[in-house]
């Protein structure tokens, strides 16, 4: 058993350590699947773009079904 102030240094050292290993598993995912994600992220741009009438507030989907936005 240490001091509190050695457990302390332990305590950040471990959660500097932790953040650490997140940020690395983090940037490894975007590094593998920004592709899908760029793709995802067009389709609701997509979405959107059809959506952006106003004055009807009416959206239609791929399946030519119309939505009515409330």
């Amino acid at each position: 058993m240490g001091s509190i102030k050695q457990d302390i240094k332990e305590t950040y050292l471990g959660i500097f350590e932790a953040a650490q290993e997140k940020w690395g598993e983090f940037t490894q995912f975007l590094g593998e699947a920004w592709p899908l994600l760029l793709i995802l992220l067009l389709g609701l741009m997509g979405g959107l773009v059809v959506c952006r009438s106003a004055t009807t507030k009416t959206c239609f989907d791929g399946n030519g079904t119309a939505w009515r936005i409330l």
